[in-house]
């Protein structure tokens, strides 16, 4: 994840080069990275975009950009086809801000055709309650499949903001179980997570699951921390 809050469109683009020269797959916005004047949308967008493509053409691989669609819900659409003329190969979608229907339409658009990511931001207080609220794996789980993410991203256990084993792998169940003709969906556990928790989180979840790490990386030197990642997951 790219952050934190207050750097430019400039200095995002750069980590999001260098985070591509290591061989990461999927470089996202911070969920939080809307249209803020330091680093507006447009802007953003087209220097990461132009970045993560060059960074590939340089090595080959296919890295993904993935912009926050952090805007009003009268925008999130024409931000979505904006965001592929200008290079992203996926999308960020806050479904606890612009609604569950916001994140169908854009996953149902064959127009867009990109992968969608669902992001918990404003979707906890449903959750946070043990007398009330609906169930960790049918937000996160279920709601976020029936709507059209490909991936899902929740609080991993011992994070910032942590759900409990039962309730990540009710989450991690729900993706994946037989629902009619819906694919399974990948997960991405994050909130807080570093490097040395990599070979736990593939345990806990397998192969079939997307790694989301965003400050640790930021901590010390982001070309080296990157690259140490890259190796931890293949060699795991």
């Amino acid at each position: 994840a790219l952050k934190p809050i207050g750097s430019d469109a400039k200095a995002l683009a750069e980590m999001a080069r260098t985070l591509s020269l290591a061989g990461f797959d999927l470089i996202k916005d911070d969920h939080s990275l809307a249209n803020q004047p330091w680093a507006t949308w447009k802007e953003r967008v087209t220097l990461i975009s132009r970045a993560v493509q060059e960074a590939n053409e340089s090595t080959g691989r296919n890295a993904a950009y993935i912009p926050s669609l952090n805007l009003p819900f009268d925008k999130t659409l024409e931000a979505a086809h904006t965001a592929k003329q200008l290079g992203a190969s996926a999308l960020l979608v806050l479904p606890g801000i612009t609604g569950f229907d916001s994140l169908r339409v854009i996953a149902e658009d064959d127009s867009l055709a990109l992968p969608v990511l669902g992001h918990p931001a404003m979707l906890g207080s449903l959750v946070t309650s043990p007398d009330n609220g609906i169930a960790h794996g049918i937000i996160f789980g279920t709601l976020m499949r029936l709507a059209g993410a490909d991936v899902s991203i929740f609080p991993n256990i011992g994070g910032r903001f942590s759900f409990t084993q039962e309730q990540c792998l009710q989450i991690a169940h729900k993706s994946r179980e037989n629902l009619g003709t819906h694919k399974p969906m990948f997960i991405a556990p994050a909130g807080g997570m570093t490097l040395d928790r990599i070979p736990e989180m593939i345990d806990m979840y397998g192969r079939d699951s997307a790694l989301l790490i965003g400050g640790a990386l930021s901590r010390g030197h982001l070309a080296d921390n990157a690259a140490r990642m890259c190796e931890m997951v293949r060699a795991y």
